[in-house]
């Protein structure tokens, strides 16, 4: 290659590289006095350039113990969040990589995070509802009874329905009420009260006059009508019998739904949960069209307007299984981050407390009764063959050994007839297993959605009803399912039991019902973080939602509770602080801080060295560089003494913008033969004032057109001139729309067209060069 053509390509290649290097240095350096003005920079250029794995953080969770539920990182002390998903996930010595200057920071106080809680089973909008019923859960007696019935009737107008719920007559020694108890202080009034468990239910005479109940109307298949010696109903109807009343009961309007909904997803946040799997309302003698309603105009409204509160997987009475399948293909599921579809549910049996829930052996306090199929067997396994080979999944309720275990032999059945998939088959509650049922579901690889409060009420009257040995054996076997390698997923059954997963955890991991000393079958205890588990990732992954909650993962969403003690789960003292849905906070007890702008400072402090070393390095590396063209460039280079190297790395440690273009000034001329500046030899000293970077363009402009009028090597300015101009105006411009004006701006991009052409013109064709670095001219 000839001298002319070495020339041009070193007047092409060199100043390309000394342009960029001292863009990028500009960058770097534009953060030392305002690391703020730096993380914004950075923060633009990756979102813009998609550096993924680079992009700042929304928000920022730091100084907390946060118990992921992810296995492979179980432990971390921040959490970054970005578009309401979790971005990065670690140790406190990560935080900095991932804050901009719009990044918000929320100190937690040390407080323990856990993932939201995720309950498993509940009945949401009648909760919702039954917040404005009368609530018996605290009566113990007949006379309690009486008299809150007849207090809520003086507060009702005449022929008003009063409805309640919540009883339980083992309060009261096990007798079932009678409509006797109450019909002389509701003589006005058509009264409709539910026990806890929702299968079984009280009428008094009004009400059962108005649906035309005598001793002659026949029980439905499923279902018993409570008679007494004379064949005279008392009142109290059983499982699908209670249809033969209810649909006498005035439904709920449109807006009461809806009001339930926001009143029930309210109460959730306040405990710390999430997310819900709503079995809708739907039990035995209610109509499948209820369910329907709600999902299509209160969950679709609320998930259309924006006024969800918490995430929901709805699941659908089986019997509508073509509609469910029909919907799935048209809407998807889930149909948003909001709402799921989750499947069709159905039931094999009753409960223990009503005497309904189906067992191989009768009853120990009643030896005629076995329990019922509140299903036909027949039509539940063909619903089921279906509904599964539609790609739906099912759950089923079953709470007495024998419903159990028809239920998982039907889904073996099911099983392989179908086919392998991906199907997840649930068993509702579990609460009674006979003794190779826990393996059995391991086996099976079906889910026990289970309700641990249950057990704190059972074991008040469970030995008396099953006998002792027997109840011991079977029930609530948590810790067995899960030897066997059964997938647990905790809820709480809501309104049958409080919706409060801080109780139901207390209630796996100690089994101890309220006045007792000891727990009820205590090696079924499962630990802390087998129950915390199974209100999280457990519960996530029994309704196909662990995607996207269950855990504190990058790419799921920031989902999580901050709650008051560290690490203890299961104390008394535990309790909810607050609440986060997608990161944004929407429960407080007032106890957490808000947010706060901008970086703390001790990390502020740790960016600025950090940035100072870097900016020493890039100099020294620009410098270096620079040097090359005085050492290759035919000519006599400028002396370049070590006073002058020391003033300019002075001026490059001390952050001077004006000394970072004065050593691409000072080389650049030295590369043309131009004694732009000749060191510390004529007194002359770096001007030490933070400027507009944009000066370092004018500089660099000034050089070539200073170098141009000498008329020295015109080939070789020919190349750089050109090189440095196509490197100014088109990177300095895409840069500038990269990151948009106003961070442009900040760093000196976009006003480096300005400024060069101020110089130029003081140029004048070269033959005086004003230099702001030595504060004098030369020529």
């Amino acid at each position: 290659m000839g001298r002319c053509g070495l020339l041009m390509l070193q007047g092409l290649l060199l100043p390309v590289f000394i342009v960029i290097t001292s863009v990028f240095v500009e960058i770097v350096c534009a953060g030392l006095l305002n690391p703020d003005t730096y993380l914004g920079l950075k923060e633009d250029l990756a979102k813009a350039l998609r550096w993924e794995e680079d992009e700042t953080a929304d928000i920022v969770y730091v100084n907390a113990t946060i118990w992921t539920g992810n296995p492979r990182q179980p432990w971390a002390e921040f959490m970054a969040v970005v578009h309401g998903q979790v971005s990065k996930i670690g140790n406190s010595s990560q935080i900095q990589v991932i804050i901009g200057t719009k990044t918000k920071v929320v100190d937690l106080g040390g407080r323990f995070v856990v993932p939201g809680f995720i309950d498993s089973h509940v009945h949401f909008i009648s909760g919702g509802l039954m917040m404005r019923y009368v609530d018996l859960g605290g009566v113990h007696s007949c006379a309690q009874f009486t008299a809150k019935l007849r207090l809520a009737a003086q507060g009702t107008k005449n022929g008003h329905w009063i409805l309640g719920s919540n009883w339980n007559n083992e309060n009261w020694g096990g007798e079932l009420p009678k409509a006797s108890w109450i019909d002389s202080a509701t003589v006005s009034h058509p009264v409709w009260v539910c026990r806890q468990d929702w299968h079984m239910c009280l009428a008094n005479s009004v009400a059962m006059e108005l649906a035309n109940i005598t001793q002659d109307t026949p029980e439905p298949q499923g279902g018993t009508i409570q008679k007494d010696i004379r064949g005279v109903p008392t009142g109290v109807f059983v499982d699908t019998a209670m249809s033969l009343v209810t649909r006498f009961v005035p439904k709920p309007s449109l807006e009461e739904r809806r009001a339930a909904l926001i009143a029930a997803g309210k109460l959730a946040l306040a405990r710390g949960v999430t997310s819900v799997v709503d079995f809708g309302r739907f039990s035995p003698g209610e109509t499948a069209q209820q369910a329907w309603d709600d999902f299509n105009d209160v969950y679709m409204w609320a998930e259309a307007t924006g006024t969800m509160c918490v995430r929901v997987s709805a699941f659908l009475p089986l019997e509508t299984w073509p509609a469910v399948a029909a919907l799935v293909k048209q809407r998807r599921s889930p149909v948003s981050h909001w709402l799921h579809v989750g499947g069709v549910k159905a039931f094999a049996d009753g409960s223990l407390g009503s005497g309904s829930a189906l067992f191989h052996e009768a009853y120990a306090d009643d030896n005629t009764n076995y329990g019922l199929h509140v299903s036909d067997p027949d039509w539940l396994l063909e619903a089921v063959l279906e509904a599964d080979n539609a790609g739906l999944q099912v759950a089923v309720h079953a709470i007495g050994d024998a419903a159990n275990d028809q239920v998982l032999a039907m889904f073996d059945t099911v099983k392989s007839k179908n086919g392998h998939r991906d199907r997840r088959f649930r068993i509702e509650h579990a609460q009674h297993l006979s003794g190779g049922a826990p393996r059995h579901f391991g086996t099976s690889s079906v889910i026990a959605s289970v309700q641990p409060y249950h057990l704190l009420d059972d074991a008040e009257y469970a030995s008396r009803k099953l006998g002792e040995e027997r109840a011991l054996q079977s029930s609530y076997l948590f810790n067995s399912l899960l030897g066997n390698g059964t997938q647990l997923a905790l809820g709480s059954d809501w309104p049958v039991s409080p919706l409060d997963p801080l109780r139901g955890i207390r209630a796996a991991t100690r089994r101890t019902p309220n006045g007792w000393q000891s727990p009820w079958i205590p090696f079924e205890i499962i630990s802390s973080e087998a129950a915390l588990t199974g209100y999280t990732v457990g519960a996530a992954y029994a309704s196909f939602m662990d995607t996207y909650v269950g855990s504190l993962s990058p790419g799921k969403y920031a989902d999580f509770v901050v709650l008051s003690h560290e690490h203890v789960i299961e104390s008394d003292a535990q309790s909810v602080l607050a609440t986060y849905i997608g990161g944004l906070l929407v429960h407080n007890t007032s106890m957490v801080p808000s947010m706060k702008s901008s970086i703390k400072q001790g990390a502020k402090e740790a960016l600025y060295w950090k940035a100072m070393v870097l900016r020493c390095v890039l100099g020294a590396i620009a410098l270096a560089a620079a040097a090359q063209v005085c050492i290759y460039r035919p000519g006599n280079p400028v002396p370049i003494t070590l006073q002058s190297l020391a003033v300019l790395a002075l001026s490059v440690v001390l952050g001077s913008h004006l000394g970072m273009g004065a050593v691409l000034l000072y080389l650049l001329g030295g590369a043309c033969g131009l004694p732009i500046f000749a060191g510390g030899s004529s007194g002359h000293h770096i001007l030490l004032t933070e400027k507009s970077s944009g000066y370092l363009w004018g500089f660099l402009l000034a050089a070539w057109l200073a170098g141009h009028a000498s008329g020295k090597d015109i080939m070789g300015l020919f190349w750089l001139s050109a090189a440095s101009l196509t490197v100014l105006a088109v990177g300095g411009m895409r840069l500038a729309v990269i990151i948009g004006w106003r961070t442009a701006w900040q760093v000196g991009v976009a006003p480096f067209l300005l400024e060069a052409l101020f110089k130029a013109l003081l140029v004048k064709f070269g033959q005086v060069v004003y230099c702001y670095i030595c504060g004098t001219s030369s020529q």
